[in-house]
């Protein structure tokens, strides 16, 4: 039953080089009821042009009066090597546990290939097909080590200044025992109310046909929200020229910055000379005078 939608844990447009992230969250309340929630995440990524890869490590703990009632956590390591523009090679590995789905222990190692089915402005989808080694430790019950098929369907389509939907859905079925499958698909709707605000609703399936005992064969998830967002413009200080600089031309922004020597005030207004000062202090010149000479 413990599957793990790491579609959502790729990333896109990143610079190149490795970038790493922590986050730790811890929540208490207590009077009447006491209850707490405490999670933390670690992440790691490399990209550049021809191979990236991801590493996350999540673990998540809830308690109230009557004890634990959430405790699980999953590592996953998943490398990419890019072979075309639309095709690539995976492998992954991945721990995991949770303790009220009965699962002690998933240890999974796999690969595959992805490919890009579709890409336009407002459309993208993508389709993946491998298999992976599978070892289960069930507490009460039997442990199993099998090969599986993986094989998922990622789409997203964006509605300009409407509404996003996104969409991953995984099929796993044990290789020569077709009867023994498990499915999940994870959808996300959001709509646009203004341009800050958006109510999502996501809606989460998880079916495994063989469940261990004393466990359902699925578990549905609904949850709905309002997603804030807020742009923040700032304003561009004007350019300074100096002097020296070679500034052609001088836009009407560029404030020009002449040095004064020091001791002498600064002009606080500029001054204007008239065009024919240089007549009225030198006298008429020759070719001013009446007639020419003979």
């Amino acid at each position: 039953m413990a599957l793990v939608n790491t579609e959502i844990y790729r990333r896109h447009d990143q610079q190149d080089g490795f970038t790493s992230r922590f986050d730790v969250n811890a929540n208490f309340f207590t009077g009447n009821s006491n209850y707490s929630d405490t999670n933390g995440r670690l992440r790691t990524d490399y990209y550049s042009e021809e191979n990236q890869g991801f590493a996350v490590l999540n673990l998540e703990q809830q308690t109230n009066d009557e004890g634990r009632f959430v405790n699980n956590g999953f590592a996953h390591i998943r490398g990419i090597l890019k072979d075309t523009e639309t095709a690539s090679t995976e492998v992954f590995f991945q721990k995991e546990f949770d303790e009220f789905l009965l699962l002690r222990s998933r240890l999974v190692f796999g690969g595959g290939r992805r490919y890009e089915h579709l890409s336009t402005d407002t459309f993208k989808s993508h389709f993946g097909i491998g298999t992976m080694w599978e070892e289960e430790i069930i507490r009460n019950n039997s442990d199993k080590t099998l090969v599986r098929a993986s094989t998922y369907y990622t789409l997203k389509y964006i509605k300009p200044n409407s509404y996003t939907v996104r969409s991953t859905s995984y099929f796993q079925p044990h290789i020569g025992r077709l009867n023994d499958f498990r499915f999940l698909t994870d959808t996300s709707l959001s709509i646009e109310i203004t341009k800050s605000i958006e109510f999502v609703t996501k809606l989460s399936l998880r079916y495994d046909s063989l469940p261990p005992n004393g466990l359902h064969s699925s578990d549905l998830e609904l949850s709905n929200g309002l997603s804030f967002k807020f742009d923040i413009e700032t304003k561009k200080p004007k350019p300074i020229a100096k002097p020296n600089d070679d500034v052609d031309p001088v836009s009407d922004d560029t404030e020009i910055l002449v040095p004064v020597p020091e001791g002498e005030p600064k002009p606080t207004t500029p001054i204007n000379f008239p065009d024919n000062l240089n007549d009225d202090l030198n006298g008429p010149k020759p070719d001013d005078t009446i007639g020419s000479p003979g």
